[in-house]
This record gives structure tokens, sequence and C-alpha cells, in this order.
């Protein structure tokens, strides 16, 4: 499998000598290859609309699979990430987003006895009832 670059065709630039680490750990990503991007790379690259065109179909199959799949910040952060997307993000992906709002609309409507919905703090639970709700 390829990278954003070498799918993308376009090549950034070396980061400048004072960007941030996130820049820096964003041009690092670009390079990867996307079957090899880990939940906190895809996180960190669609928290940043980064190749979103690309990784994003990756990103809705793992969440489907399992939505509160999470990077290093915090449980469920992927799925936060996605959630906070603008509408604009979904326009070409309509099956995407519907298979997405099929597997958050579970996790939102799961009884509170199931220990990993019990867990999922309030504001993503209403984030994600949000999604589901458009």
């Amino acid at each position: 499998m390829a990278s954003i670059e070498e799918l993308g065709g376009v090549r950034w630039p070396p980061p400048a000598d004072d960007a941030t680490s996130v820049i820096r750990r964003c041009h690092e990503l670009r390079r990867v290859c996307l079957g090899d991007l880990t939940p906190e790379g895809l996180r960190l690259l669609v928290s940043q609309r980064v190749g979103e065109a690309l990784v994003l179909p990756a990103v809705v199959r793992l969440l489907v699979d399992d939505p509160l799949v999470s990077g290093d910040m915090f449980f469920g952060d992927l799925l936060a990430a996605v959630l906070r997307l603008p509408p604009d993000a979904w326009a070409a992906r309509v099956e995407e987003r519907e298979a997405l709002r099929r597997a958050v609309s579970e996790l939102v409507n799961a009884p509170p006895s199931e220990g990993r919905r019990a867990s999922v703090d309030q504001e993503l639970r209403t984030a994600a009832a949000a999604f589901v709700a458009q």
C-alpha cells in the first residue's frame, strides 16, 4: 500500500526549522504507507485535515469495527476527531458516512450497562448523538 504522498502525487517540502512537533509529525505521517498508520497517526492526520480524502476511508473502516478505538490522547479520541470534521468532509463520502452513522448509533443507543459505553465521556456521547441525528 502507498503513502499519502505517493497516492496524492504531492510531496511537501521539509518542515521549517521552527515548525511545531505536530507539523513535523504530519510531514512524517504523509510518508507512511496508509496500511501502516496507527490509530494515533490517523487521529492526528484527521484532526489536522491532512490527506483527508485518502485517510478517511481507512478511519471509517476502523471505527465501524470499533467506534472507540483510540490513539494516544483519550478513550475514543479517533472518533472524537472524526466527529469534529465539518459537513463538507462527508460530501463525497455518503456511503462511508452512513456506515459510520450506523456504528456510532449503536454506540449511542447501547444500554448504559454495557461497559465500554459507560466509560465514554459526556462530550463524546453528545457529539456522537449529534452526528447520528444529522
